[in-house]
Parts: C-alpha cells; structure tokens; sequence
C-alpha cells in the first residue's frame, strides 16, 4: 500500500508542471498579439500621417502655382489697355490714302507671286490699302508683243482687300521671260502694281 500512494504522487507533479507552461504560453501569445496590433496600427496612422502631409504640400504647391501664373486684375486691364493703345498707334501711323485726278483712291496693288506650275501658268496679288468687295482684279502678262489678260474678283478680309488668282493655261505663253502686272478697278478705287517677271520653259 505504501507504494502504491509514492506511485500516485510522481504522476500528479508532471500534470501540475505542464499546466503552468501552458498558462505561460498563453500570456506570451497574448503580448504578441498585442504587440502585433499596435505595431500595424501605429504603422497605419503614420502612413496616414504621411500622405495627409503629401497632400497638403501638394495643395500649397498649386495654389503658389496659380498665384504665380495668374495676372492680376491690375497687370490684366494693363496688358488691355497696351494693346489698345497700340492698335490706335497703328492705325494713326497708317498714311491717309490719297486720290487721282478721277477722284477715286490710289489703290496700292502688289502681285504676290507669279510662276508656273505643272502645264499652269498661276498669278495671284491684292490691294493692301483697301478693303472691300466690289472690284476687279486685273492680271495682265506681257511678253514683247505677246499678251494674256485675265479678270478676277476681289475678295475682301479683315486688313486688305484679296485678288482671286489667275489661273491659265501654259500653252497660252511661249517660253521665255514674261512680266506680269496687276490692275485693280472698283467705283471708288483704282490703281497698278509694279512688274514682276517669272520663266515659262
């Protein structure tokens, strides 16, 4: 009998031992976890903190931005007032224009270009000192006694008064040098270019 209890005794002490490694365990786990959430929570606030910091420099960047390129009301009716005070420069700068013995104005036509393209022979001009629509345009080419005339209308923009372009057939014009001018003719408006010349081959 004696015996048996010794026997009872030795088991009961590994039971009691296990028991208090397992509450150990348990208390471990317990701070790890802890640990764990306050270390991802802390992680969170701070990349939270971070961006709100990146957002408002952002913010600040573009308002400093905006300020920086945006005129202000003063500099904007400035910048107004100078471009119409020079659009009034230029327009008093502009030479009045001045009339024939047929009382019409001298019209001041240029040709813009003249040469051959492909089996055409192209002109083209305008009237820079006046602006309207009811005139005709004049292309007269001479070469020697040779001549090739043709009218087109006027077109009128905002700054001159355009000439439709003469278009003609290249076989109309021998080969060699040829001159063009350019006549312009309206009810209150009339005048010539200068010569050009352009090669026909």
């Amino acid at each position: 009998m004696p015996q048996k209890q010794k026997n009872r005794k030795t088991t009961k002490k590994p039971v009691a031992k296990n028991r208090g490694l397992s509450g150990w365990k348990l208390i471990l786990a317990v701070l790890m976890v802890a640990l764990l959430t306050f270390g991802v929570l802390s992680l969170v606030k701070y990349l939270s903190d971070e961006k709100r910091q990146i957002d408002d420099q952002k913010d600040k960047n573009t308002a400093t931005l905006y300020e920086e390129t945006t005129p202000a009301d003063d500099e904007t009716e400035s910048g107004n007032n100078d471009r119409k005070d020079e659009a009034e420069a230029d327009a008093d700068s502009r030479p009045e224009n001045q009339t024939n013995t047929n009382g019409k104005t001298v019209a001041e036509v240029m040709v813009s270009s003249a040469g051959v393209l492909n089996d055409k022979v192209l002109a083209s001009g305008m009237v820079t000192n006046i602006i309207e629509t009811q005139g005709d345009c004049i292309y007269v080419f001479r070469k020697g006694s040779e001549s090739v005339t043709t009218t087109t209308p006027a077109l009128q923009n905002a700054k001159n008064t355009v000439c439709s372009s003469a278009t003609l057939d290249k076989a109309k014009f021998s080969a060699g040098t040829w001159e063009v001018t350019l006549e312009y003719q309206s009810n209150t408006a009339e005048g010539v270019s200068e010569t050009t010349t352009f090669e026909v081959r």
